[in-house]
């Protein structure tokens, strides 16, 4: 596979659904697609890995890297 794109790795600490975050697990598959914003003016339409998440007393921190 060439490497030509730029893919995207996201970092989210504050997730707003913190009963649906804590069902997350690595390796599962997420959208951004409620985002007001796009940051950067990148389309954050595209399907994301997490590859890390993080779990604390009230907070969930994950790590997601576009699939595609």
């Amino acid at each position: 596979v060439p490497y030509t794109e730029v893919e995207i790795n996201a970092a989210c600490k504050n997730i707003v659904n913190i009963q649906k975050a804590y069902l997350l697990e690595v390796g599962d598959i997420v959208k951004f697609d409620d985002m007001v914003v796009e940051p950067f003016g990148s389309d954050w339409n595209n399907y994301y890995m997490i590859v890390s998440i993080t779990r604390s007393m009230g907070q969930i921190k994950i790590i997601a890297r576009e699939v595609g």
